[in-house]
């Protein structure tokens, strides 16, 4: 196995495992959130919101890299 096929799969987990604590994550703010102790997380939750922000810009500009490359190919 080459050193690509493998950071490729080392990728693909990560992006699994993403996936699934923001799936768990949800579930457990929308508990947090009925069960009003939304104070009680509050440092968490904007700690959360934070790194969120921060991925989605990063994910943004790696997106936009990808899409910029596209069009110098062709």
């Amino acid at each position: 196995m080459s050193g690509k096929q493998i950071q490729k799969e080392k990728f693909q987990k990560k992006v699994k495992l993403f996936t699934v604590l923001i799936d768990d994550i949800a579930n457990d703010i929308e508990l947090i959130c009925k069960e009003n102790k939304e104070d009680e997380y509050k440092d968490l939750l904007i700690e959360m919101i934070q790194a969120l922000d921060r991925s989605q810009q990063t994910v943004k500009r790696a997106y936009n890299l990808f899409i910029s490359k596209s069009f110098t190919k062709n």
